[in-house]
């Protein structure tokens, strides 16, 4: 499983990585960029000029054109969400040509926060199907 940087911590996703309801052989990989360990010890923004570098690095930020992905591709996210809202978040449905499925949860940007049962029962049934349709097309379909 892969999960993409959000802006926390790696040790956002410990407790879905000790989920027993996961099947047995899934490993939980989540990746921290360097230097985002230690958020809180950060000084606050307080010089308008810095703050503009880091929007500049964004803006010069050129998306190039690739071919679609193929596996399949499962999202997040909550119905209040202003900051990711559900209609942008559906926009990834163009980024595949594998199985699209958009999962809303009651909340806003952190609505994961306080569904870590829910997050981890679709978590646990793409694995499931995915595991399915790996032995189904190598032939060995229990």
């Amino acid at each position: 499983m892969r999960f993409p940087y959000a802006g926390g911590s790696a040790s956002y996703y410990h407790p879905l990585a000790q989920s027993p309801t996961l099947l047995p052989d899934t490993e939980v990989l989540a990746v921290q960029y360097p230097g985002r360990q230690d958020r809180r010890s950060e000084r606050l923004i307080d010089d308008i000029p810095e703050l503009a570098d880091g929007y500049r690095a964004a803006e010069l930020y050129q998306w190039a054109p690739a071919p679609p992905l193929t596996c399949p591709v499962t999202t997040l996210v909550g119905e209040r969400d202003r900051q990711a809202a559900p209609d942008d978040v559906a926009a990834w449905r163009e980024h595949t040509e594998g199985p699209f499925d958009l999962k809303l949860f009651s909340g806003g940007h952190f609505c994961l926060n306080t569904h870590q049962q829910g997050l981890t029962e679709v978590v646990s049934k793409a694995l499931v199907n995915r595991a399915q349709q790996t032995a189904t097309a190598r032939g060995d379909a229990r």
